[in-house]
């Protein structure tokens, strides 16, 4: 006999508008703290893109922080590289999403993790002239350790030693336009 769908239906619609108003509270919360938080930065990402973009999820923090703001809504509109926390693939797949769909929206959260191993194709970009926002998240970890690398480790030194590398000056060197 058919299932009866309906009660369950509204409850998952409920649920979802309260975590969605719980998800806004907490962005508000977070913007008055110091620094940018990836919660903030990530609503902002959100409400920037048009309809029309790619959004590419290579960070462990911005993937985490990502997830309840941005719906896909077509095949193509979110790219990631799946499971197991897979980096530095971002900027090749943004160069090919920009390469498939000429002038539509294309933006990288990428971590400076996976930068590091292939942040050397921004300049690929540039070169072939290839409009592509590369938001870099610095938070000088390694799959979302940074946060909580005290929790775990608590006699070693933290990891956020190396969080004052400008980036955004070693692009400019390449004809990037950057902003810090």
């Amino acid at each position: 006999r058919p299932v009866e769908h309906g009660k369950w239906t509204v409850a998952l619609e409920r649920a979802g508008t309260r975590r969605r108003a719980s998800g806004r509270r907490e962005v508000e919360a977070d913007r008055v703290k110091p620094g940018i938080h990836p919660n903030v930065l990530c609503q902002e990402i959100a409400e920037y893109l048009d309809s029309s973009s790619t959004l590419i999820l290579d960070s462990f923090v911005g993937s985490t922080h990502m997830t309840d703001k941005f719906e896909a809504k077509y095949p193509g509109h979110v790219l990631d590289a799946g499971l197991y926390m897979s980096l530095g693939h971002s900027i090749g797949m943004a160069i090919g999403a920009q390469v498939a769909r000429p002038g539509r929206q294309v933006l990288s959260l990428i971590g400076d993790g996976g930068f590091g191993i292939s942040g050397m194709d921004m300049e690929t970009m540039v070169r072939y002239g290839l409009p592509c926002v590369v938001v870099l998240l610095n938070n000088a970890s390694w799959g979302g350790r940074g946060w909580a690398h005290d929790l775990y480790y608590p006699r070693r030194k933290g990891t956020g030693d190396r969080s004052r590398i400008r980036y955004d000056r070693m692009f400019e060197a390449v004809g990037c336009h950057v902003e810090h």
